[in-house]
């Protein structure tokens, strides 16, 4: 496909090859993907193709996905969308609004990337394109894991694993198993979450996605450390850690260097935990990632109470929460007070520790009622996908009841005008041959007004079979 491209003369043709090479490599080799997307893109403007340009911001963004470049590559797939709703492209606008949607689950921008995820899954289901509906499917069944609601968000990854199995996709099973496995994981299953993760794996390897080999043997690595089987746990992480350092994807990198250095201080190498948590919040500050930065120093400061260190990690502690105030982090905020009291404890300082319990309690009230908040506005939004669903399927139902009566109508007429011609070609007949008969004047006056008409009827009649034949 590559080696035809300089002989293409339809640009329009080019334009498309160009997305699918991107698409296709996207996964293997970024630069190059990247590259495609970039030509794509401006042929498509040169020639004025706009589902062309569309369909390559769309390739573009998926790489800066790769490269963790989450706010570019949500700004190229806005673009694709603006392009895709001016030409009314159900499946389009459905393809950019998912990547844009899981991108705001990446930046946790999670109320937007609901609204987004979940029109997406409706313009999906009105395309006619099963791997845009497949990956639709996939967003919201992490839309739905965020929302706690695991038996949904189950159901809809299963849906998208039936059909990319139907599509024989075998990167997009790789990619509902890892979820599938991910809820098993949550939901107190470690069992099946690890067989789904190897299965992927597999897959995976079979189409050497060492991207996505990464993320089966991180979330591999997740299940071993949760299990007590650290050393295992190692391995997986430090696989992903080697395979996402030559993609050079920085959040990959960081998650795992935390990962590393959690199972090396379970199981005692504590110089070699800090080595490995350093390197973890190093990458998520240079990522911009505080959240992940601050959870990283959490960790550090969770190894220091584990070797009795409970000053520094005190120290930590209350810069961690200092910051988490600022950025207006609470959940990082409640596990740091919860941390604190634990360390004032240590150092038999129990009036302290009492105080920071106290506040932990507080903000953690106030952290369920803001879950149920964010739970009620994915419920309502659930609830309006649902009854924009049904009106759709209402209005299709009385849509195919208005051509079933219209076609019945025709029928019908058609019918009577076949019944009605009979004996008007009989009258017809019968008026000719009374004609020939021997009549007064009146009576000649009333068979010619019987005849004329009885062919103007004909007509009348003859022009509505025309008309329904036609």
């Amino acid at each position: 496909m590559e080696a035809a491209l300089p002989s293409f003369t339809d640009m329009r043709r080019k334009v498309d090859t160009l997305n699918i090479l991107s698409r296709g490599l996207f996964v293997y080799e970024v630069d190059r993907s990247l590259r495609y997307a970039y030509e794509a893109r401006n042929l498509a403007k040169q020639i004025g193709y706009e589902s062309g340009e569309a369909d390559a911001y769309v390739s573009e963004a998926m790489g800066c996905r790769i490269r963790s470049d989450f706010r570019k590559s949500k700004q190229l797939a806005r673009e694709a969308l603006a392009i895709f709703e001016r030409l009314d492209h159900k499946s389009g606008q459905a393809d950019a609004l998912n990547n844009i949607a899981f991108m705001e689950l990446n930046m946790e921008e999670f109320e937007s990337a609901m609204r987004h995820g979940l029109k997406a899954l409706t313009l999906a289901h009105e395309g006619d394109e099963k791997e845009t509906l497949a990956f639709s499917l996939l967003v919201n069944g992490m839309l739905h894991e965020l929302l706690g609601d695991y038996p949904r968000a189950l159901e809809h990854h299963l849906a998208s694993l039936a059909l990319c199995q139907e599509m024989q996709d075998h990167a997009g099973m790789g990619a509902a198993l890892i979820n599938i496995g991910i809820i098993n994981r949550k939901t107190g299953e470690p069992g099946k979450a690890r067989k789904h993760f190897e299965e992927a794996m597999e897959l995976y390897e079979d189409l050497n996605m060492q991207f996505m080999v990464a993320s089966a043997g991180f979330n591999l690595g997740r299940v071993s450390l949760e299990a007590g089987d650290y050393q295992n746990a190692l391995q997986f992480f430090r696989r992903s850690l080697e395979i996402q350092r030559n993609m050079s994807h920085a959040q990959g990198q960081g998650a795992c260097f935390l990962g590393i250095g959690t199972a090396l201080q379970k199981l005692g190498d504590f110089a070699g935990a800090e080595e490995n948590i350093r390197q973890g919040i190093e990458a998520a500050r240079a990522f911009g990632r505080k959240n992940s930065e601050c959870k990283g120093q959490m960790q550090l400061a969770d190894c220091y109470l584990d070797q009795k260190r409970e000053h520094e990690a005190v120290e930590i502690l209350e810069e961690v929460h200092h910051e988490a105030e600022i950025y207006g982090i609470k959940e990082i905020r409640h596990q740091v007070l919860m941390m604190l009291s634990k360390a004032y404890e240590m150092r038999s300082d129990f009036r302290k520790a009492f105080s920071f319990y106290k506040e932990a309690s507080t903000l953690h009230d106030e952290l369920i009622n803001e879950e149920i908040m964010l739970k009620m506005k994915g419920l309502m939004a659930l609830q309006d996908v649902e009854k924009a669903k049904r009106e759709r399927e209402i209005a299709l139902r009385e849509k195919e009841q208005a051509q079933q009566s219209e076609k019945f109508k025709e029928q019908f007429l058609a019918n009577m005008s076949h019944e009605i011609r009979t004996p008007m070609n009989a009258i017809v007949g019968l008026t000719g041959l009374l004609e020939k008969t021997k009549m007064n004047t009146l009576q000649e006056k009333y068979v010619k007004a019987i005849h004329q008409s009885a062919d103007s009827l004909l007509g009348i009649i003859s022009e509505i079979l025309d008309f329904l034949q036609n």
